[in-house]
């Protein structure tokens, strides 16, 4: 006997695998901002250390000020850089959610179809025990 809501079953099924991707697509975005906020700290510490070295050495006013212009660009980028960080581990638990809402969903569906099943069968056993009776009593008439 078929599952009468195997449809919804099916569909409940698709709607987890697709909420399984979009989470990997949101966690993958965000390894791929950590990665970027690593460099990006990377090579303001760098720059940091060029300074300084170059200032030991004696640094004119202008080349001060370019390294100054260059480290406050690269703090602006990681200050956008760490925003979309966070936007990301935001988007990453919103599709934490729905993947668990979805699971529900379909596990839900997945105990309909065991009780179904087992409606099925407990039927198809109370059939066979009333043919078995059945049998038994036309045979004890016929003695």
């Amino acid at each position: 006997m078929k599952f009468r809501l195997q449809n919804v079953l099916d569909y409940r099924l698709r709607l987890e695998d697709q909420a399984q991707q979009r989470l990997a697509q949101a966690k993958a975005r965000q390894q791929q901002l950590h990665q970027q906020l690593e460099t990006a700290r990377r090579e303001l510490e760098r720059l940091d250390d060029e300074r300084r070295r170059r200032e030991r050495e004696g640094l004119s006013i202008a080349d001060l000020q370019l390294f100054q212009r260059r480290g406050e660009r690269q703090q602006a980028l990681l200050e956008q850089l760490e925003l979309q960080r966070l936007q990301a581990a935001r988007q990453v638990e919103e599709r934490q959610a729905e993947l668990l809402q979805a699971r529900q969903d379909r596990e839900a569906m997945d105990i309909l179809k065991t009780k179904d099943q087992e409606r099925a069968r407990q039927e198809e056993q109370r059939r066979e025990t009333q043919l078995l009776d059945e049998v038994g009593a036309r045979g004890r008439r016929s003695t």
